[in-house]
């Protein structure tokens, strides 16, 4: 009974807050959590949410490694797990033959841009992010070294110029408020606070297509989450439907519930 109650109180981030300190409590978690984690059944989940796009989840996971296979540009590094957007994208590439203009906000190294641009390579592909010389872009990712910034660049860059359908526009992403094109897909990846992320999602509604899907990362099921928030009042108000996808299927990242993370699945809704 005793080690119920300490488990029960372990497993909730609300209580026991100065008998055991945050290290402790984490390591807990993680141990807790994963020892209890069935892959198996997540997988199956995860296919069950594709099957509802007409995607076939298996067929995806072999397009998305075969095309990783071909291209250096799309190797994964060490150590890093796999985004499931990137499974979702593979799947859509299969079955919809009328994405023709995608836009991606926030490039990082453009290793997502590249595989977009792989994926559908009669479609184009735009991708936004920060002015690399302004303040907000050097100072995040440790570019505020000048030679991992160089490299960062260079690295990005290069795979961009690799790819004919594949460009670049050096601007915040607030500015798509002026752009009058339209997309069939829009992934955004952007900043993940308030007030951008919710006027990244706004902007994106506006540009795009009527058959279109917005993907939106690193979804949380919580009061903290600023898309998510965004994302509910929006249906709320009949103005898009959404579903949510599992962003990571390895029990490192997907185990522990409190911190389970998604991808939203957006189309709007026409009035």
């Amino acid at each position: 009974m005793i080690a119920k109650k300490i488990i029960k109180s372990l497993l909730d981030p609300l209580t026991l807050p100065h008998k055991i300190n945050f290290h402790s409590r984490k390591l807990f978690h993680k141990w807790y959590y994963q020892s209890r984690y069935n892959k198996n059944e997540f997988e199956k989940h995860q296919e069950n949410l594709f099957k509802n796009y007409g995607i076939n989840y298996s067929d995806a996971v072999n397009n998305l490694n075969n095309k990783r296979s071909n291209y250096v540009e799309l190797e994964l590094k060490k150590n890093l797990a796999h985004s499931e957007h990137q499974t979702f994208f593979s799947g859509l590439s299969l079955i919809n033959n009328n994405i023709n203009r995608i836009l991606e906000i926030g490039t990082f190294n453009a290793q997502n841009a590249f595989l977009l641009s792989v994926l559908f390579d009669k479609a184009q592909v735009i991708t936004v992010d920060l002015p690399s010389n302004s303040n907000d872009f050097i100072n995040s990712y440790k570019r505020a070294d000048a030679n991992n910034l160089e490299n960062f660049l260079n690295e990005r860059n290069l795979r961009i110029s690799k790819r004919a359908n594949l460009s670049i526009i050096e601007k915040s992403s607030v500015n798509l408020i002026n752009f009058e094109e339209t997309f069939d897909l829009i992934w955004i990846d952007g900043a993940h606070f308030d007030p951008v992320v919710t006027m990244d999602l706004i902007n994106s509604l506006n540009l795009l297509s009527d058959k279109g899907l917005i993907l939106c990362d690193d979804i949380r099921k919580s009061k903290k989450n600023a898309t998510w928030q965004s994302i509910n009042i929006l249906k709320k108000e009949n103005i898009i439907d959404f579903s949510l996808i599992l962003k990571w299927l390895d029990p490192e990242h997907n185990a522990n519930p409190n911190f389970r993370s998604y991808i939203s699945v957006i189309k709007k809704i026409k009035n």
